[in-house]
């Protein structure tokens, strides 16, 4: 779809984005047992779907996602558990 010519709701009804909407929850069987899927989704389809010899749909930086929240995840739980207090 075009934003230029298109209303917001053409383009959500549209093939294109259902088709999208499909290939972005098709997880992997690694992803789908990850502790991190709820944050990082499967990251996004251009680091993931489009790569021919990626038969796992993994993303290309889940390795780097995966320390990025190893590292990261308990101090922003120790911030929220903070906040309000």
């Amino acid at each position: 779809g075009n934003i230029n010519s298109s209303s917001w709701d053409e383009l959500l009804d549209s093939g294109l984005y259902s088709r999208f909407g499909k290939a972005k929850a098709d997880h992997s069987f690694i992803c789908r047992s990850c502790q991190y899927l709820d944050l990082c989704h499967g990251d996004c389809l251009k680091h993931r779907a489009f790569n021919l010899n990626n038969e796992k749909k993994l993303s290309t930086l889940c390795s780097g996602w995966k320390m990025f929240y190893q590292h990261s995840l308990p101090v922003f739980k120790n911030i929220a558990s903070n906040i309000g207090t």
